[in-house]
């Protein structure tokens, strides 16, 4: 165990896999009909959902921004390291990879080594 873990929810993080299993449950619920019945093009969909999303992800991108800088100024990284993070982060690229090319959740969401065991 690693100093200054916290273990009281030691599989916590799959609470954003389970976010992600239900709202995309509630967006098929919300449009499949729409977009089924000709309703609502493929254009539209795209549309209402990058208007809702990219807001929130400015937002994010902006406090990861600013915050990034504070710690620049503190000396904990490099203006550089700011620089590539949000630009990477921008495109919602995940900054580490699986050997198969698949991002693992957990090691974006908390990184280091996994705690599951399969006994």
């Amino acid at each position: 165990m690693r100093a200054g873990t916290i273990t009281a929810l030691p599989v916590a993080y799959l609470a954003v896999d389970l976010f992600y299993m239900l709202s995309s449950f509630v967006v098929a619920f919300a449009y499949e009909q729409q977009l089924q019945t000709g309703k609502m093009s493929l254009t539209a969909f795209a549309r209402v959902r990058i208007t809702r999303l990219y807001p929130l992800i400015f937002l994010g991108t902006s406090a990861g921004i600013v915050l990034g800088l504070f710690a620049a100024l503190k000396g904990s990284i490099t203006y550089q390291q700011v620089a590539f993070a949000e630009t990477w982060g921008s495109f919602s690229f995940p900054l580490t990879f699986s050997h198969n090319g698949i991002p693992p959740t957990r090691s974006i969401w908390r990184p280091g080594p996994s705690r599951l065991s399969c006994s």
